[in-house]
């Protein structure tokens, strides 16, 4: 399995993938309807021993915490500095974060139940039916897929604007906008691994347990007004 390291507040698995976490607002229990805004991106800690008090027990292997206050949710932010492309699947407990089915470790095409990363920069929730509903502090989880034969096309810095225009079924041309798609893969199943190359867990935990572990408080957030935010 590849390395998992943390740095400058990014989780990389290996050195083609990497993700950030932003910080927004919790809408409750509604659905989506926009890409909310980012409030900051959230530090990151690799866990290398047993959590302690007074946080929640969990295994050290492959986990890594952030701090998520209980007013707030986080959305993933892809396509970092050196980026290259990797098949991803999003686990939320048993469900597939992208698609709402069921846990599926295989990649499937028809339909496409990953996304391809960096070309997807960013995903924001769970999807139910046709909504999508915030990520809810469950543990989530990020398996890599590297590619058969490497591709190096390399993507630098944020950019959250992942939005893609739905094609009507019949006519084929653009439909309504769809800000949570994913993104075709522009490669095609074949150019993935059929195992994963690396997973790592990601665990919200509070502010106690935040500084049990780091000595330190977690950061404001930043305002919402200065926040990146899809159009």
């Amino acid at each position: 399995m590849l390395a998992i390291t943390v740095h400058d507040g990014r989780v990389f698995v290996g050195d083609r993938f990497s993700v950030s976490f932003q910080r927004t607002r919790r809408a409750g229990d509604e659905s989506l309807k926009y890409p909310p805004v980012s409030r900051g991106h959230l530090p990151a800690h690799l866990l290398t021993g047993p959590a302690p008090h007074p946080c929640p027990p969990m295994s050290a292997d492959s986990h890594v915490l952030i701090p998520c206050g209980y007013a707030e949710s986080v959305w993933l932010g892809f396509a970092g500095a050196g980026s290259r492309p990797v098949a991803l699947k999003i686990f939320a407990g048993p469900t597939n974060a992208i698609t709402g089915g069921p846990r599926d470790d295989a990649l499937h095409g028809d339909p496409q139940d990953y996304v391809v990363a960096p070309d997807q920069t960013s995903w924001h929730g769970v999807r139910s039916d046709a909504a999508v509903r915030q990520f809810s502090g469950e543990p989530i989880e990020l398996v890599v897929y590297e590619p058969v034969v490497p591709i190096d096309r390399a993507r630098d810095g944020p950019r959250w604007d992942a939005i893609y225009h739905a094609k009507d079924d019949m006519s084929g041309e653009p439909g309504r906008l769809d800000p949570f798609a994913i993104v075709p893969d522009p490669y095609g199943l074949a150019s993935w691994s059929n195992q994963p190359s690396g997973r790592v867990t990601i665990a919200c935990v509070d502010d106690g347990c935040w500084r049990s572990i780091t000595g330190e408080d977690p950061p404001a957030p930043r305002s919402e007004y200065q926040g990146w935010r899809l159009p």
